[in-house]
């Protein structure tokens, strides 16, 4: 153990890093948000604006924005070192469960409970999309880090693989868990991890579409899914209490 970061009211829930890694965010019990500077171990602010749980937050590549979704039905798009909100981005009132910026920090999508993606250009601050996927609930999303991929999941085994340039189709990924908790695509943006209601962790090639190897030992609910930036090891988390580590 390096270092611990207390949440002022309770205990911490959903927690986001900066890419660039100077900074913390994470949930605390009263529906705020909690912000630390990781170098210097201070408490940098508290940025209030939910009325229940949060779900997700999320940093852009640049670390200058910071968006959150909440029970509540509402997400919220914040500027990081002001603390101030920029546009509450709750419509229609869907419930948002998943958020994700494009690398070129150009958009954001946020996914909700009604099985759509709305995607904001940052810029603007406009709602430039909405795009209904399924009717069921989408939890799962993320951008390869060449932007040239959107990896989307979600309940009764959705799995798709999405071409941001729209010049090839949509792909179906098979044999997805039941429930997908979690997507991330690795550095070079070749694999994408998969963790959900499995027992297991799976790798995708995702030029091929196809499952090329599972990671055992995971926990039967798997939420929480993270690389480190060379890509050579793996971390996820659940809810038996322990954080595992693949190489």
């Amino acid at each position: 153990l390096v270092r611990s970061f207390v949440a002022a009211l309770g205990s911490p829930g959903v927690v986001a890093a900066a890419p660039d890694g100077r900074r913390l965010a994470f949930s605390a019990d009263n529906y705020t948000i909690h912000i630390w500077d990781i170098e210097k171990n201070t408490f940098l602010g508290e940025l209030p604006g939910h009325a229940d749980a949060l779900v997700a937050l999320a940093f852009s590549a640049d670390g200058k924005f910071m968006a959150s979704a909440s029970r509540d039905q509402t997400a919220i798009l914040w500027d990081v070192d002001s603390g101030q909100m920029l546009r509450d981005l709750s419509k229609p009132a869907n419930e948002p469960l998943g958020l994700a910026f494009s690398p070129d920090g150009s958009r954001l999508a946020v996914a909700d409970s009604a099985g759509g993606i709305r995607y904001w250009e940052l810029s603007s601050l406009r709602d430039i999309a909405y795009v209904s996927t399924r009717d069921q609930p989408v939890t799962a999303l993320a951008y390869s880090p060449d932007g040239k991929w959107f990896a989307v999941g979600g309940e009764q085994g959705f799995l798709n693989l999405w071409d941001v340039s729209r010049k090839r189709p949509d792909r179906a990924l098979p044999d997805a868990p039941d429930s997908v908790h979690a997507v991330v695509f690795s550095p070079d943006s070749k694999w994408l991890l998969v963790a959900g209601s499995d027992a297991s962790l799976q790798l995708w090639d995702v030029e091929s579409a196809t499952l090329t190897q599972r990671y055992e030992g995971a926990n039967h609910q798997t939420y929480v899914l993270a690389l480190t930036p060379d890509g050579k090891r793996i971390a996820a988390a659940g809810i038996d209490s322990k954080l595992t580590l693949w190489k």
